[in-house]
């Protein structure tokens, strides 16, 4: 199961076009530039990888739910957004008010769109109970500001203004917490490297999407 949520993923990723971020749950991501005619919020784009010798027992299996509910969202998000973008393409001069009613319209674009939304929702509740046991072996804060970025992301292609809102502000209260918590912990240099980056993409993210929430609301008007 696992296998196969990996290679939706990949695929839909070649995909998307919002799909490229840098890496913190494995060690060979790279990151890649595209070029961009405005700025847009980003989504994260890779999936938890566990390690072939991860073991399973009781203490593991919650950061396994986890990671399986997480790249299964993932999975719907990206193929979602792909089914967005070819739709796009079809109307390339179309009104932004035009192009939000079709997308309501679309009951394939909605279904993954969706169902992503609820996974991450699901995905949430695992990690809140996960911090309120004894299982925090593997707790990365990242695996939270990674589902509410992407959740963000998600409900500003829905024009769901209250809820954009609410998910950057908690994204980057947890970025603020980080700062101000572990931010100066000491940790090898390519860990900080890449800690860094995340903090950078979902600190951006925050504020960029914080400050398009008049334009989501005119657009969904």
């Amino acid at each position: 199961a696992t296998a196969a949520v990996s290679s939706m993923s990949t695929a839909a990723t070649t995909a998307a076009s919002t799909a490229t971020t840098p890496g913190a749950f494995d060690e060979d991501n790279s990151s890649h530039e595209e070029e961009e005619e405005e700025p847009e919020v980003t989504m994260y784009s890779n999936p938890i990888q566990l390690p072939p010798d991860y073991p399973v027992n009781q203490e593991t299996c919650t950061f396994l739910s986890t990671s399986i509910t997480f790249n299964l969202a993932l999975a719907n998000h990206l193929y979602g957004l792909e089914l967005w973008e070819q739709l796009l393409q079809q109307k390339p001069h179309e009104e932004p008010s035009k192009i939000f009613k079709t997308l309501k319209s679309n009951s394939c674009i909605l279904k993954y769109l969706h169902g992503a939304g609820k996974l991450y929702e699901y995905t949430i509740r695992l990690e809140r109970a996960r911090s309120k046991s004894s299982a925090m072996s593997r707790r990365s804060p990242f695996v939270l500001m990674a589902i509410l970025n992407n959740l963000g992301q998600l409900h500003s292609i829905l024009h769901n203004t209250v809820l954009t809102k609410k998910c950057f502000q908690q994204l980057q209260s947890a970025v603020m917490c980080w700062l101000q918590m572990e931010g100066l912990q000491s940790s090898s240099n390519n860990k900080r490297s890449r800690n860094q980056e995340l903090i950078q993409l979902f600190l951006e993210n925050s504020m960029l999407a914080l400050q398009m929430v008049p334009q989501i609301t005119a657009a969904a008007a």
